[in-house]
């Protein structure tokens, strides 16, 4: 008799025996038919951004992650062991191998569930969320207590495979760091139907104050600094008194948010520095942002017309 063996057929002992008379001649030609008894699955992953993801489309984060996936060591599921580790930055393949069947008898073919747990390694600020937009459930999915915590295999992402040859599974992560969108927009002091020259050159700055509900602002974001400018349209038109680049060097840590993205929790302004000492002071202008999320990277608040004065 002959042993085969292959890795997703498992070891086989022919059914036929086979006679050999010599060195050279035999009972004929040896066939032996091998019924797979493994099934491997290429997982195609996906780690997004919970805060600008949709149901139709996982945004992709840019930062690497590392994703370790568990198999059941039998069929029962009872113990799991770690089988695959990549870091992946956005999307990635990770291909897994499990019985084919829970029963080589009655050929029960088997659905593991696997268990996945990702981790940012380097800037520590990515956590693993639920991602469910029926139930509106956006919360940390490793913690009762709504803080942002390392996942572990007991609190891992769930999925079941379908047994295919490949298999596409989302993982949804938040960030307790939240970036300032980029914020333009036009400033038209000058009481026209729409921004002179006389709007250009102001030096504009990232103000804000404790709380969500303060009217005026007692302090400057750090290198949040830009100037109005003009733009020419055609011959004798321009735009005057635009403005952009506001935010771009600013975050928010946020480690208790319960929805899909966070709110920053001061109350952030445009502050016009009249003076231009880089400061809050009398006579400054200021208009007050009625809201900052995480959820775009740009904020156009358009023209703004009214402002009030510190005093």
């Amino acid at each position: 008799y002959l042993i085969f063996y292959k890795d997703e057929y498992g070891i086989f002992k022919n059914t036929s025996k086979v006679i050999i008379v010599s060195d050279s001649t035999n009972s004929g030609s040896i066939r032996q038919e091998l019924s797979k008894t493994k099934t491997t699955t290429t997982l195609n992953i996906t780690v997004a951004d919970t805060s600008k993801s949709t149901l139709s489309s996982a945004s992709a984060l840019t930062d690497s992650i590392e994703v370790t996936i568990y198999m059941p060591t039998d069929v029962s599921e009872e113990n799991y062991a770690k089988e695959k580790q990549e870091v992946i930055t956005g999307t990635g393949s990770i291909t897994v191998s499990y019985p084919r069947y829970t029963n080589n008898e009655t050929k029960a073919l088997f659905y593991p569930t696997i268990k996945i747990v990702a981790r940012d390694m380097s800037n520590n600020v990515w956590y693993t969320s639920e991602f469910d937009t029926s139930a509106q459930s956006y919360g940390w999915m490793n913690t009762s207590e709504g803080v942002a915590a390392e996942q572990t295999l007991e609190t891992a992402t769930e999925k079941t495979l379908s047994g295919g040859t490949t298999q596409s599974i989302n993982i949804y992560m938040k960030s307790t760091r939240i970036s300032f969108p980029t914020i333009s927009g036009t400033i038209n002091l000058s009481g026209a139907s729409s921004a002179t020259a006389t709007d250009d050159g102001l030096v504009l700055l990232l103000a804000y104050a404790s709380g969500s509900d303060a009217t005026a602002p007692t302090n400057v974001y750090y290198n949040e600094r830009t100037t109005t400018y003009s733009n020419t349209v055609s011959d004798n038109i321009s735009n005057h008194g635009l403005f952009t680049g506001l935010g771009a060097n600013t975050s928010w840590t946020d480690t208790t948010y319960t929805g899909q993205t966070s709110t920053c929790p001061e109350s952030v302004f445009i502050l016009i520095d009249v003076d231009r000492d880089g400061a809050v002071s009398s006579g400054d202008k200021y208009y007050k942002i009625p809201s900052v999320t995480g959820t775009y990277s740009t904020l156009d608040l358009g023209t703004l017309t009214s402002f009030s004065t510190i005093s």
